[in-house]
């Protein structure tokens, strides 16, 4: 019986391909990303407390 590969593996998979062809790339874009995640929920939490977000008047 033949094992079935999740769509979970391949995405796992192709990551590490991409972090082994281009580390510096991979970890750059990592970072972005998570700044930009950082900024989106400290803005809903702001938002949440009805305080204005940091730059927005």
């Amino acid at each position: 019986m033949a094992k079935s590969v999740s769509n979970g593996d391949d995405a796992q998979r192709a990551r590490l391909a991409r972090l082994l062809r281009d580390p510096a790339t991979y970890f750059a874009d990592a970072r972005r990303q998570a700044h930009e995640q950082a900024k989106r929920l400290v803005e809903a939490r702001l938002d949440a407390h009805g305080e204005p977000s940091p730059g927005h008047p």
